[in-house]
């Protein structure tokens, strides 16, 4: 075997170690508390978001006759519809007591979707982040 080929093998190798010790820890995490950590914080930012927006929303709607919707209004109904699919996305990858939190096989099972979804969390949470900044940049601007 040629050098470039082994070096070639050894980095695959190491690949596969690096993402089987990383879905263990994820699998561990689940087993032992039914969720993980990264999951419950970009949890509460979503629910901290919703609650904004919904107080922000009443405000709005309390102080402007019904008619064409604001560019806030706009806005804070799109954070609010990113935040509850990512709220959906998140309540899967959690285990239900139905599944037993301390079950080995759906502790794995929901290991598989974490690592499998962690990037439309990803692209949802970024989403958020942006209408989230777009929003606040909009209540500074008409203020």
């Amino acid at each position: 075997m040629d050098p470039l080929s082994a070096f070639s093998l050894a980095c695959n190798v190491i690949q596969v170690v690096e993402f089987s010790i990383e879905s263990a820890k994820v699998c561990k995490e689940l087993y032992d508390s039914g969720s993980i950590d990264e999951n419950n914080r970009i949890e509460k930012y979503t629910a901290d978001i919703t609650a904004a927006n919904k107080d922000l929303q009443a405000a709005l709607k309390s102080g402007k006759p019904a008619g064409k919707p604001s560019r806030i209004e706009r806005v804070a109904q799109d954070a609010s519809t990113t935040a509850n699919e990512l709220k959906i996305a998140l309540n899967r990858l959690k285990l239900s007591k139905s599944q037993g939190i301390r079950r080995l096989g759906g502790a794995f099972k929901t290991t598989l979707k974490t690592l499998i979804t962690s990037g439309t969390i990803k692209k949802l949470q970024q989403k958020l982040e942006l209408q989230d900044a777009a929003l606040r940049s909009s209540i500074l601007k008409d203020l």
